[in-house]
C-alpha cells in the first residue's frame, strides 16, 4: 500500500483486534504474534521492501553475536564491517539508486515511482537502532541477542519501523524478551498519546499543509505577508506532524505494554540551536551526540590536548549537523540545512566556551532569545521543505518582495480552515507554555477523571468533524527519510 494513499484512522479497528488477540495468548507466544504482525505492517506498506528487512536484520544478528565472543581478535574489524554494511544499504537505496534508471533490471525487481527507485520503509531509522545496537555490543554494554525472532522484533517492531522514535536495544531489548501482561494502566497511558497524536497530525498539520503545499508549489507567484505566514505555519507543521507521528507510536506500543523513547521536549520554546536539539528528535539527536559528536569531540580534545581548542569547539558539531542534513535526504538542500544548523550551533558552543557559565537572566531575555531562536530555525525549514537550492532561494527573495493578497493563496474554499489554522497555533503554544512554565499543575494525568475524558472528547470530536482527510490520504512528513 503506498503511503501517500495510508490513512492513519484505517489501522485502528485492526489494531483493536491485534490488542485483544495479543493479551489473549499466553505470555510465551505473545512475542512471535507481535513480531508476526510487525512484518505482515511491513510487507503492507512495502512490499519487496521486507526483503531488505529480513536482510540486514540477519546480518546485525550474526554480527552481534561474534562481537560478543570473548577475546575476539577482530572486533574493531568487524564492528567497522557491521556499520560500513548498515551504511552502504543506506546510501545505496537513499543516494546511488537516484541515477539509475527506473527501466534498469534492478527497477524490475523493486518498486520505482517517477524512474526513481523507492527506498525501502523506515530505512533510515532501523539503520541507526542496528549500528548504536552493533556498538554498544562491542563495548560491552549489552550482550548480544541470541533469540533471532526477538532481535527481529527489535528491529521491525511495527509502531516505529516507518518514523521512529530510534530506539536503543538497551531500553527496547529487556522489555520485548519479558512482555507484561495486560494492565489497564496501559491504555490509560495510550489513549490519550493516540488521541493527540491524531489532533496534531489530522486537525493542525494536515490543514496548514493546504496552505504550505499551495504556497510552495506556486513559487515565486506570493510575495511578502502570505510567505512570511507560510513560514510560520511550515513551522508548526512539521513539528506537529513530526511529535504527532511519535505520540501514536508512543500510544499504540502503550497498548501492548512497550514504553518507547520520547521523541519532543516543547523545542520551539527552547533558547538557541543547542537547546533546540536538545529538545527536537531526541531519539535521533541523542544518537548522533553519543555516536557521532562525543567521539569526535573526545578524538580532538586528546589531539590538540584542550576541550576548548578550535577543532575541538567546531569540528564535531559541524560534522554532526552535516550528518543530520545527509540523513534527512538527498540533495544540497538536506545539506545546506545541515551546515546552517552546523553555523548557529558551533556560535552557541563559542560563546559558551569564552564566557563560561552563564549567569542567571532576566525573564525578557529569555523570551526574546526564544523568539530569535525560532525565527532562525522557522528560516531554515525554507532549505529543509525546499526541492532544490533554486526554489528555496526565490522563497527568501519573496519575503522581502511587495505583499501579494492572502485571497490569492486561500481562495474561498481555504478561508475557515485558514482561520482554524491560526487559533489551533495560538492554542497549542499556549498549551505548551503552561506545561513548561508550571508542569506538576497542567499535567493531563492531575485532571480529575471527568475533565480527562471531557478533554479526550474534545480531541475526539474534532478529530471526527474538521479533520482533514485529502483524497489519496496524507503521508506523515518524516515518513520520506
Amino acid at each position: 500500500m503506498p503511503l501517500d494513499t495510508l490513512n492513519p484512522l484505517i489501522l485502528f479497528p485492526v489494531l483493536a483486534l491485534a490488542v485483544l488477540v495479543y493479551y489473549l495468548l499466553p505470555a510465551g507466544f505473545r512475542w512471535g504474534f507481535l513480531l508476526f504482525a510487525s512484518y505482515a505492517f511491513y510487507f503492507l506498506i512495502g512490499s519487496w521492501s521486507i526483503v531488505v528487512l529480513i536482510f540486514i536484520t540477519l546480518v546485525n544478528y550474526l554480527l552481534g553475536l561474534l562481537l560478543s565472543r570473548e577475546g575476539n581478535k577482530h572486533q574493531r574489524g568487524l564492528l567497522f564491517l557491521g556499520i560500513l554494511a548498515n551504511l552502504a544499504l543506506l546510501f545505496f537505496f537513499k543516494y546511488f539508486t537516484g541515477i539509475l534508471a527506473g527501466s534498469s533490471i534492478l527497477a524490475t525487481f523493486v518498486e520505482s515511482a517517477g524512474g526513481r527507485i523507492i527506498a525501502p520503509v523506515g530505512l533510515s531509522f532501523f539503520t541507526l537502532q542496528n549500528i548504536s545496537y552493533l556498538v554498544d555490543v562491542s563495548k560491552g554494554l549489552l550482550p548480544a541477542e541470541r533469540n533471532f525472532g526477538i532481535f527481529a522484533l527489535y528491529t521491525a517492531f511495527f509502531p516505529k519501523i516507518m518514523a521512529g522514535p530510534i530506539e536503543r536495544a538497551r531500553n527496547l531489548l529487556p522489555q520485548l524478551r519479558a512482555l507484561p501482561a495486560f494492565d489497564r494502566q496501559h491504555g490509560y497511558t495510550a489513549v490519550p498519546l493516540i488521541l493527540t497524536g491524531l489532533f496534531k497530525k489530522v486537525v493542525i498539520a494536515d490543514r496548514l499543509a493546504l496552505y504550505i503545499d499551495k504556497l510552495f508549489n506556486e513559487g515565486g507567484q506570493h510575495a511578502g505577508a502570505p510567505v512570511w505566514t507560510g513560514l510560520i505555519f511550515l513551522s508548526f507543521q512539521i513539528y506537529l506532524d513530526f511529535s504527532g507521528y511519535t505520540d501514536l507510536a508512543l500510544g499504540v506500543a502503550n497498548l501492548f505494554g512497550i514504553r518507547l523513547t520520547p521523541n519532543f521536549k516543547r523545542p520551539y520554546l527552547a533558547e538557541n540551536i543547542v537547546e533546540f536539539w536538545n529538545r527536537w528528535h531526541l531519539s535521533f539527536s541523542t544518537w548522533l551526540r553519543d555516536y557521532v559528536f562525543f567521539p569526535l569531540r573526545r578524538y580532538f580534545t586528546r589531539l590538540t590536548g584542550r576541550g576548548s581548542s578550535f577543532l575541538a569547539l567546531v569540528i564535531p558539531p559541524l560534522i554532526t549537523m552535516l550528518a543530520s542534513g545527509v540523513w534527512h535526504g538527498t540533495g544540497w538542500t538536506y545539506l545546506l540545512w545541515g551546515f546552517y544548523h552546523a553555523v548557529f550551533y558551533i556560535g552557541v558552543v563559542a560563546v559558551r566556551s569564552l564566557r563560561g557559565i552563564a549567569e542567571k537572566e532576566a525573564v525578557w531575555k529569555h523570551w526574546v532569545k526564544m523568539v530569535l531562536n525560532f525565527a532562525v530555525i522557522t528560516f531554515g525549514w525554507i532549505l529543509f521543505r525546499s526541492a532544490t537550492l533554486t526554489d528555496a532561494w526565490q522563497m527568501v527573495t519573496s519575503l522581502f518582495k511587495p505583499s501579494t493578497s492572502f485571497f490569492n493563496i486561500i481562495q474561498a474554499d481555504f478561508s475557515l480552515d485558514f482561520l482554524l489554522a491560526r487559533v489551533l497555533i495560538v492554542l497549542v503554544v499556549a498549551v505548551e507554555l503552561l506545561i513548561e512554565i508550571r508542569p506538576e499543575r497542567f499535567a493531563l494525568h492531575r485532571l480529575p477523571w471527568w475533565g480527562r475524558w471531557l478533554v479526550y472528547l474534545f480531541l475526539l470530536l474534532c478529530i471526527s468533524i474538521i479533520g482533514v482527510y485529502p483524497e489519496g490520504g496524507n503521508p506523515f512528513v518524516y515518513f520520506k527519510f
